[in-house]
């Protein structure tokens, strides 16, 4: 049982570091870590019994479990207040502040937990209360969850009431060691909740979650909810001088603040290389007066991935100078991933020339890509709200590639758009003639150039590409009720710089007007005839046409055949020569093979899946001739997605193939070396198409087709010793797999498609060269190449009476080398084969094998 004394109260407070430059130090702290105590100090004459041989220094003597509740008035000096001081590891010790005047004109820091190196957890400092005053310019409040030199976690500052007219800062954790690695003094888990408080005009209020010398900075972050007449200074969930970022988080809701400087997530400030990912900030539910700049991530050197600014029906206020928001920032690296989302969000600057610039990533030397900046609202036109904002896709000096302004139900105006290579469109509600994007310069301020006023502009969309998907419009009464009609994609007020790809009659679009027809459209560029602006504009065709995404299900067809034709690769590599004499007999055997492929046809189709074949097998001499026969089953699963780009929408399937079956291989190899080989195959397939298919819902449909194959392979070869040392095997082969003709069907609301599939023959022919190295008693290494054509015929597909010759896009040429290491050690009955594959051409991916053998 913990020991209490007679010096009551809680204590309220926050803030952050700042150097000793005070005269005098005090310290208080408890006597062990074994036993733990409360002290209540109730006047300053309570602390007298933790002084030290200095004037007003204090210092206690735990390291874990104390708590203090401070309720006095502090003389008028300077002094540092720590509820632990002592001891490596300091844990669970809290500091609580719920009354006191503290108006004085001195430094002062107080703390839960100070000094630990080794670790600091779960300390806390509470501000239930209290009044903080003092000159703002010379005095501050430094107040800490934590500090060490070790690893910070779990440690916290919950601030619920208190009057803030001074310099105040708070700090969950603060790691000031520069001699340490990143994993060995990582802060993470550190946070700052404020739920309440009074903050004054005078007030000059700091909240840092985490502050690292040099560590790496996890899950730190600042939650302000329900507060009211806020007033912070500036907001730092996690910072680095050196060390890595992820998952750190500022937390904004049901809040009416004013933010005065900086708001980060997460930062670092050195030029050593460290990696940011998964940082963010969200502001819910609040009206913010911001005259700061906002960061998702802020990395002078290395990569930012991922990072977020989240504004949700908020509304952004401003008094002075324009606002900046970031998802990222990097001097010199690499940004990737990064998003602003505003989502029902308002910018009210009235009538003050400033403007807010909305950046999906900003590098000043390396690369940007797959950024975003997406505006949700609810398809009414928006014509004031963010009508002074400028937004980025990316700036700087660097490579730029594939950053997208994503419009989702909002139709509005704003003051310019810039630097986006695709502006991409999300359920906007159709209307003909009408401005989905208007852009119109507002007159305003630079903030770097005093009284510089910025009062003309100019809409450069050279290379910006317009993205449609299948959703991209909601056409009410369904597209055939809009057939001829037009809507403006972008509307420029100022001088326009158009993308050239839309010039003249401009590019195709397709839309789905059933399972088996498309609307298709056209973009046009259409400047004004003054020349002082322009517009893009989407204009659709009178009729509809057959459906593009037919060509998906034809190639689809053709994809089954060569996943089934992986199959086939195993079924010689089981009749290779072993590397012993010894092992040839009765064996059982097994055989797996992992493959990523990807095949270019009319878009791109990627299948990752596995084949397998086990069975039994016998090897024996026959007139001086080898001769071997299997006999197996098969199986093996796999998952697919397509995507194909029709005009400027692109379509995709995903689904999975599986397949089991029976065969037979056998090989006859000749004393001279040279050898025949053949195998049939047998077995049932199964193809399920997820979804991928549009109907006039805009929903996504599927199918699935039953239906059995055929597979054959015959082959011949010829192996010859090189030297002393290894053999050389030349080969060539003949794939060939055959699928009947089947029926499948697709129903969706009001709309339906009946698929009737033609006979697939896919034929293949392989020539190549095999290097066996020397062999040892245990192993025998290999390597080959080969080269591979696909010249099977075009495969239609029937739909609802109509058929559909599409091209079969699968075929071609490729590549393939490998080198494997096969294992057979002297009198073992074992043999193993490793082996890897890589695929170049008509097909790219690569394959792992491994093989099995055991003979009786």
């Amino acid at each position: 049982m913990g020991t209490s004394r007679n010096i009551s109260g809680e204590f309220n407070c926050a803030f952050r570091v700042k150097p000793l430059t005070a005269a005098v130090l005090f310290y208080v702290g408890f006597t062990s870590a074994a036993s733990a105590q409360t002290f209540n100090i109730d006047k300053w004459s309570d602390l007298n019994q933790w002084i030290t041989n200095s004037d007003n220094v204090f210092s206690g003597q735990g390291s874990s479990g104390n708590t203090f509740n401070f309720a006095c008035n502090p003389e008028d000096k300077d002094f540092e207040f720590y509820s632990s001081s002592q001891g490596s590891v300091q844990e669970n010790n809290t500091l609580i502040i719920s009354t006191g005047n503290f108006h004085v004109f001195h430094d002062i820091i107080l703390a839960a937990s100070s000094g630990s190196d080794i670790s600091a957890e779960f300390n806390k400092i509470k501000i239930t209360g209290g009044v903080f005053e003092g000159t703002v310019e010379k005095n501050v409040y430094s107040l800490y969850a934590a500090r060490g030199t070790g690893k910070l976690s779990n440690n916290s500052v919950e601030v619920s009431d208190g009057n803030f007219a001074g310099h105040v800062m708070l700090f969950a954790a603060e790691q000031n060691s520069e001699d340490l690695s990143g994993t060995e003094n990582r802060l993470e888990n550190n946070n700052i909740t404020v739920t309440g408080g009074t903050f004054t005009d005078d007030c000059k209020v700091e909240l840092q979650a985490a502050y690292a010398d040099n560590g790496d900075i996890l899950n730190n972050g600042i939650t302000i909810k329900n507060l009211k007449e806020g007033k912070f200074e500036w907001l730092n969930a996690a910072h680095s001088k050196a060390g890595n970022a992820e998952n750190n988080y500022i937390d904004i809701s049901d809040s009416d603040l004013s933010l005065e400087m900086t708001v980060v997530a997460a930062e670092s400030n050195s030029p050593v290389w460290s990696h940011f990912s998964n940082n963010y900030v969200s502001i819910k539910n609040s009206t913010i007066n911001l005259s700061a700049a906002v960061y998702a991530a802020h990395n002078v050197a290395g990569t930012a991935k991922d990072s977020v600014v989240s504004i949700d029906n908020s509304t952004i206020t401003n008094e002075n100078g324009s606002v900046y928001i970031y998802g990222a920032y990097v001097d010199n690296g690499e940004v990737s991933g990064n998003q602003v989302i505003l989502n029902n969000t308002k910018f009210d600057f009235g009538d003050n020339k400033y403007a807010a610039f909305i950046c999906a990533a900003m590098v000043e030397d390396g690369s940007a890509h797959d950024n975003s900046v997406s505006l949700i609202g609810d398809n009414d036109f928006d014509a004031t709200g963010l009508s002074k904002v400028h937004f980025i896709g990316a700036k700087g000096s660097g490579i730029f590639s594939d950053n997208v302004l994503l419009l989702d139900r909002w139709k509005g105006q704003v003051a310019s758009v810039s630097n986006f290579e695709g502006i991409k469109f999300s359920n906007i509600a159709w209307e003909s003639g009408a401005t989905i994007l208007k852009i119109q310069h507002q007159p305003y301020y630079d903030d770097f150039i005093e009284d510089l006023l910025i009062d003309s502009g100019e809409t450069d969309i050279r290379g910006t590409s317009f993205i449609f998907d299948n959703d991209s419009f909601i056409f009410k009464g369904g597209i055939d009720s809009h057939l001829g009609e037009s809507m403006t994609l972008v509307n420029s007020v100022d001088k326009v710089k158009f993308n050239p790809v839309y010039d003249g009659k401009g590019q195709e679009v397709s839309f789905s007007s059933s399972l088996t027809e498309d609307v298709k459209g056209y973009v046009t560029n259409e400047p004004d005839a003054n020349g002082d602006g322009g517009s893009v504009v989407l204009t659709l065709e009178e009729k509809t046409e057959q459906s593009s995404q037919m060509e998906i299900v034809s190639n689809n067809r053709n994809m089954s055949v060569t996943f089934l034709g992986q199959a086939a690769e195993l079924v010689g590599d089981t009749l290779s020569e072993p590397p012993h004499d010894y092992q040839w007999g009765p064996r059982t055997f097994a055989v797996i093979n992992n493959a990523n492929v990807k095949y270019e046809s009319s878009g791109r189709l990627e299948v990752d899946g596995f084949n397998f074949i086990a069975g039994m097998a016998n090897s024996t001499y026959f007139k001086d001739n080898l001769f071997r026969i299997n006999l197996f089953t098969e199986l093996g699963e796999g998952d697919f997605s397509e995507s194909m780009r029709f005009g400027s929408v692109t379509r995709s399937v995903d689904g999975r193939i599986r397949y089991w079956g029976l065969g037979s291989s056998t090989r006859f190899l000749l004393p001279c070396g040279a050898y025949f080989e053949g195998s049939l195959r047998a077995g049932h397939l199964y193809n399920e198409i997820d979804h991928g298919l549009i109907g006039a819902d805009g929903n996504n449909y599927g199918y699935s087709i039953r239906s059995y194959y055929i597979g054959a392979h015959a082959g011949l070869g010829w192996l010859f010793p090189i030297a002393d040392w290894g053999k050389l095997e030349l080969f060539g082969k003949y794939f060939y797999t055959h699928l009947p003709s089947d029926d499948a069907n697709v129903r969706a609301k009001d709309d339906f498609a009946d698929f009737s599939f033609e006979s697939v023959d896919n034929s293949r022919v392989r020539t190549g060269l095999r290097l066996y190295l020397p062999s040892t008693e245990i192993a025998q290494g290999y390597i080959g190449a080969a080269y591979e054509y696909d010249f099977s015929p075009d495969s239609d597909v029937t739909v609802n009476g109509y058929e559909i010759h599409a091209e079969n896009k699968l075929r071609g040429s490729t590549g393939i080398g490998e080198i494997g290491l096969r294992f057979a050690k002297k009198d073992s009955p074992w043999l193993m084969d490793v082996r890897f594959r890589g695929y170049f051409g008509q097909r790219e991916g690569e394959s792992l094998k491994l093989q099995a053998e055991y003979a009786f």
